[in-house]
């Protein structure tokens, strides 16, 4: 019972996550909320409360929003929930390692009680690959160039971040170098510009931006 309170709390965590559907595959044909409410019916994890009627509901927002420090479940509230460590707060951090955990998670709710399709995360480009591509757009369209401009600094920071030992100019220089070689093997007709333009579109999906 209780590590089914745990996974329906984490459910429900994942639907208050705004970066759920930039990590998760397919995150808008899942039903996180109904998969929660599945195990809260087939555990009875609601608990009765005679004589003041049932807050379950109400104590349960709460509880997954982080705003209570515990959460009464089983019919007669014999089963109690504190808080651990926020699926929401872990997908929505900018720590890959981070999200992968809280996925894992959310993956092994899904293999206990058998739900599908089973959460799984979304590849990511790599954060020096979008650097190159914001890169390669402010090169060939110079409409566009403050703004590539600014979203390749963007991914280098978030590249620092994962990699804190990198120096700043020294991957700048790289950044440049990989992109004028990739801009040249374009003129040249030896890749694809399409190439670019699909990496462009994952990276704006998983940093959660708009061209």
């Amino acid at each position: 019972m209780k590590q089914a309170g745990r996974c329906a709390v984490n459910y429900l965590q994942v639907s208050h996550a705004s970066a759920a559907n930039r990590v998760i595959v397919d995150y808008e044909q899942i039903d996180v909320r109904e998969r929660a409410w599945h195990l809260i019916r087939t555990y009875q994890l609601n608990p009765s409360i005679s004589g003041s009627g049932n807050n379950f509901a109400v104590d349960l927002n709460r509880f997954v929003q982080g705003k209570s420090n515990s959460l009464q479940l089983g019919v007669n509230g014999n089963v109690v929930l504190f808080p651990e460590a926020s699926i929401k707060d872990d997908l929505d951090s900018q720590d890959r390692s981070a999200q992968l955990s809280a996925i894992q998670t959310l993956a092994a709710c899904d293999d206990l009680y058998g739900f599908t399709p089973k959460i799984t995360a979304i590849d990511l480009t790599s954060d020096f690959d979008c650097a190159v591509s914001y890169w390669l757009l402010g090169a060939f369209n110079p409409a566009q160039r403050a703004m590539a401009s600014e979203r390749t600094r963007f991914a280098m920071r978030r590249h620092i971040q994962v990699n804190p030992d990198t120096n700043a100019a020294q991957l700048e220089q790289q950044v440049l170098a990989e992109g004028q070689s990739r801009g040249r093997r374009i003129q040249q007709g030896l890749d694809s510009a399409n190439v670019i333009q699909e990496t462009l579109g994952r990276c704006e999906s998983q940093y959660g931006l708009g061209q």
